[in-house]
């Protein structure tokens, strides 16, 4: 870990940041990636989020997902948001042993990009794991959505049930996670939460009178994972939209299930 964040310099990411930009569409100016003397391909780009960009690269003939630091933010605000991705592998593997849905590979490991070095998080795309991870970025996602056709608390409230079971559990194992490290995801038709992004991620008892803030909070950031889930948002009408709105209809519904499991 120590040798990885000497290669978090200021010095190193100017340099990134510089390279990169030498392009209009900066994105796709990665001239090289080296990983371990051997050169990755850059097939496409999916997505970015706060703390990095993530490519989909192909080496050898394996396919992975390569996190790198964004280009935007000044270099003191990436070594910080960085150094919180460092945590991100032992706190996958930590959800991952208490059972719950995560991504099946999460390790840092130093590159070359543009012949710089730099640490880069390297994971499994969403489309190469057994179960199907439900995201609006997600284009596998289109032809499984989550969604049923018509949106109602009987048709909606049941596909919680397991999700319900998920936020149980993560508030008695003492899970301390933010909305943004929430998914969901498929498994034989089932519907689970899945969770990335565990950089910020925490471990410490929840006491009983903080178990209703946990609740609340774990239920909203479902439901709102259920939305992001589509990639289209056109259904969400205003008769739909009560249904499933902060502290609606279909959020009550699942705080009952939560807490007929804790």
């Amino acid at each position: 870990m120590n040798n990885f964040k000497d290669l978090l310099t200021i010095e190193n990411i100017r340099n990134l940041t510089i390279s990169r930009k030498s392009s209009a569409d900066c994105r796709d100016y990665l001239t090289e990636i080296r990983i371990n003397n051997n050169i990755a391909k850059v097939v496409g780009y999916m997505g970015s989020g706060g703390t990095k960009e993530v490519f989909d690269i192909l080496i050898g003939e394996e396919r992975y997902a390569l996190g790198l630091c964004g280009i935007i933010d000044p270099p003191q605000t990436i070594i910080k948001k960085w150094t919180q991705v460092f945590n991100e592998p032992e706190n996958t593997s930590k959800l991952r042993e208490l059972g719950f849905f995560v991504n099946n590979l999460c390790k840092i490991t130093p590159i070359k990009v543009n012949g710089f070095d730099f640490p880069a998080i390297i994971m499994k795309r969403y489309q190469d794991h057994y179960f199907q991870i439900c995201d609006g970025k997600n284009n596998q996602n289109n032809e499984n959505m989550l969604i049923p056709p018509k949106i109602t608390i009987e048709t909606c409230a049941p596909l919680f049930t397991k999700i319900a079971s998920d936020i149980s559990n993560l508030i008695k194992a003492g899970v301390r996670i933010g909305g943004d490290c929430f998914n969901l995801c498929l498994d034989n038709n089932v519907q689970h939460l899945y969770f990335n992004d565990l950089g910020s991620a925490s471990f410490k008892e929840i006491k009983n009178e903080d178990i209703d803030l946990f609740v609340s909070s774990y239920t909203s950031h479902a439901v709102g994972a259920f939305l992001n889930s589509s990639p289209d948002t056109k259904w969400l009408d205003e008769t739909i939209y009560r249904i499933v709105e902060v502290n609606g209809p279909l959020e009550q519904r699942v705080k009952e299930q939560v807490y007929n499991k804790l």
